[in-house]
């Protein structure tokens, strides 16, 4: 009988660190004691931050933390898709929730069918982002929270919170630099911190950011670079404070740009803004004088190099690695904070499973898991590069001309002889796919990549004007942004969530 695991240290206190202690602590046995060590040297990277919808529902579903401390502290606003200004069309919108592969009554097909001339009719999401609308009203008038919609954050809100949270449960939060490693084999037998002290764990969590200590430094295992097929590998970083009237939209925006692209993340007080580039393609002094130009109130501006890939096993012995020590792609559709709730759920399951036991065949598991998903975020990446024609510079012709990988080339191959099918749904995917049907075909059908179309019967024609001036209707008396956080921000709102909560049935 191997020996249960009865204490953790987590390597790391950043938004990765303190989650996967919070996530420990509340899931695993109370006799586990969960620490972690932070290093005093390394701040908070300050920049906003994107969510999808798996986030909210990892806080408040899976780990039951408190709903209105959360907004209160970390004062997040929605993001209820992405603005892409991409591809052929120009512009489109990458909306969460289902839209592309569900029909509406009365239509043989998917939606997605009839959405080629325009993607924003294919649900009230869509349109409603286009108007730069939220939620729709309920019969009271109070926003209509459908659960399809993740944040835009300040990573250094965010954090302080998570601390807070984490000391709440019983997380122990010590300042202590990590000096070195002893290990055994593909164990850690130890750290040493501050150049003296000893610390022993039966299990280590690596969330040290792209310093990946344990599993790289000290395990040292091989890197699998994406760098040949996702050639982004710096970002110019800026913001600037909103003045009265600028409205919040509702969005991430992601722009076209000559060696790569751009995003805008607004939060309440400031706007957030990057410029992700190729080196190869354009120099850091170009790329800051670009990034100067199109947002003239940025102020300072800083420069965060990065490369993409994932380490090839994340669980090593008896060290997991999560987060940016794990792996890490170019920020599009926000797939850091995903793929973290992704692997912190994972290593939950696996420890619950194993009963607290370090066992092989869930570690296998785990690190084919963890393959799955890389894999999947590479291949899903790599489409927003081959099929946008709005620019042809060469670091676009470059994109367009590299192949994709067989899944993601499988799935594009469907699409364009069968088209935003349904079938995809249960057939062509996994089963832990992280952007399903809707992602894929709102990225297809976005940029115009063609299928074998059978144009709509002159019936469907017309109900789908007919629906189109429904959705017109109901987005009309959507609420903003700003009209929801005056609701949210009140008291009375929460004491009405507390008591609609009583009433539910257990």
């Amino acid at each position: 009988m191997k020996k249960p695991i009865s204490s953790i240290v987590v390597l790391g206190a950043g938004s990765a660190g303190l989650l996967a202690a919070l996530t420990l602590r509340k899931k695993l046995p109370a006799a586990v004691s969960v620490r972690v060590l932070r290093s005093p040297r390394i701040g908070i990277i300050g920049v906003g931050e994107g969510t999808t919808p798996n986030f909210p529902a990892f806080l408040f579903d899976y780990l039951q933390l408190d709903e209105e401390r959360f907004f209160r502290e970390v004062r997040p606003v929605w993001k209820r898709g992405i603005h892409f200004i991409w591809g052929p069309r120009g512009e489109f919108p990458y909306a969460f929730g289902n839209h592309y592969s569900v029909s509406d009554t009365g239509f043989r097909r998917p939606n997605g069918f009839y959405s080629w001339g325009d993607p924003y009719a294919a649900g009230f999401i869509g349109r409603m982002m286009q108007q730069r609308k939220v939620f729709l009203p309920d019969d009271n008038g109070q926003p209509r929270f459908d659960g399809a919609y993740g944040y835009h954050l300040e990573n250094v809100r965010l954090v302080s919170w998570l601390e807070a949270e984490a000391r709440q449960v019983g997380v122990s939060i010590t300042d202590a630099e990590v000096t070195g490693t002893a290990r055994d084999g593909d164990r850690i037998r130890h750290l040493v911190v501050d150049g003296q002290e000893v610390v022993k764990a039966d299990f280590y969590v690596d969330a040290s950011g792209f310093r990946s200590e344990l599993l790289h430094g000290a395990l040292e295992e091989p890197f699998q670079s994406f760098a040949d097929t996702l050639i982004c590998d710096r970002a110019v970083v800026g913001g600037w404070e909103r003045e009265g009237g600028d409205p919040i939209q509702p969005f991430t925006t992601s722009e076209t740009m000559p060696a790569g692209w751009s995003w805008r993340i607004d939060h309440r007080e400031h706007v957030n803004r990057g410029y992700v580039y190729s080196s190869a393609f354009t120099t850091d002094d170009e790329a800051e004088s670009l990034f100067r130009k199109r947002n003239p109130r940025v102020e300072t501006t800083r420069l965060v190099n990065f490369r993409s890939g994932h380490y090839r096993r994340s669980w090593v012995g008896n060290v997991c690695s999560v987060g940016n020590s794990a792996g890490f792609v170019e920020p599009m559709e926000a797939t850091a904070l995903m793929v973290l709730c992704m692997e912190l759920r994972a290593l939950a399951a696996s420890l619950q499973e194993g009963r607290l036991e370090l066992r092989s065949s869930l570690i296998d598991l785990y690190n084919r898991f963890s393959e799955n998903v890389w894999s999947e975020i590479h291949g899903f990446l790599m489409v927003h590069y081959k099929f946008n024609t709005l620019l042809d510079t060469p670091f676009w012709q470059h994109c367009r001309d590299l192949p994709l990988p067989e899944d993601a080339a499988r799935i594009v191959g469907f699409f364009q002889e069968n088209g935003p099918s349904s079938f995809a749904r249960d057939w062509l995917l996994p089963r832990a796919s992280q952007f399903g049907t809707e992602g894929w075909w709102a990225l297809l059908v976005g940029q115009k990549v063609p299928w074998k179309i059978q144009p709509p019967s002159p019936q469907e024609q017309k109900r789908w004007a007919e629906r189109q001036i429904r959705l017109e209707h109901a987005v009309k008396h959507a609420l903003t942004t700003e009209q929801i956080l005056a609701t949210m921000d009140s008291p009375a709102h929460w004491q009405r969530a507390r008591e609609a909560r009583t009433r539910q049935p257990a």
